[in-house]
């Protein structure tokens, strides 16, 4: 089985799916609204239900833990936490883990086109700045992220549940 029978109510549009695909036939397109969804090429699927595994709406893919602790905190430079969101914190982490030889991978925007980037540099850490409040395109990214842990970098990503958890589903499914 597949992910092409999917309604879209029955999907995030995380792109975990496509990434996963041995046969690289499912592709993350529009809809009306700007929302990707995966379209697959069923002429190509081997049904080998690769995609379903990582599926966030499958049964039995979804594990909702409390967290046990919660933190708060901001940026004390005033110039960072003034060009940030939700208090800059997120800078403070990033630059740690580029002055450690890391990287970063978070959302950015491009005029309307919001999509998630690999920075490893102090001076790009600025486009990640801001909040977004819509769905980033993550197209080719977890084959970035993969490539990076696997070359034993530091990697911090920045993204919704949803992405992170879609992460760890896929490197689970490679090891």
């Amino acid at each position: 089985m597949s992910v092409a029978n999917k309604k879209k109510k029955e999907c995030c549009g995380c792109n975990a799916c496509a990434e996963i695909c041995p046969r690289h036939c499912i592709e993350m397109v529009n809809d009306s609204k700007g929302f990707l969804y995966p379209k697959v090429d069923t002429a190509t699927c081997i049904d080998c239900g690769t995609c379903e595994k990582v599926c966030p709406f499958e049964g039995g893919n979804i594990a909702l833990n409390p967290p046990l602790t919660a933190y708060a905190a901001w940026n004390k430079d005033q110039e960072q936490y003034l060009a940030s969101s939700s208090g800059g914190v997120a800078y403070v982490f990033s630059s740690y883990i580029i002055k450690q030889g890391g990287v970063v991978y978070g959302c950015t925007s491009d005029g309307m086109q919001i999509r998630h980037i690999r920075v490893a540099s102090l001076s790009e850490l600025s486009k990640l700045q801001g909040s977004k409040y819509v769905q980033s395109d993550v197209r080719g990214l977890f084959d970035l992220v993969k490539a990076d842990l696997k070359a034993k970098k530091t990697v911090l990503f920045i993204g919704t549940p949803c992405q992170g958890g879609r992460l760890e589903k896929l490197h689970q499914a490679d090891s």
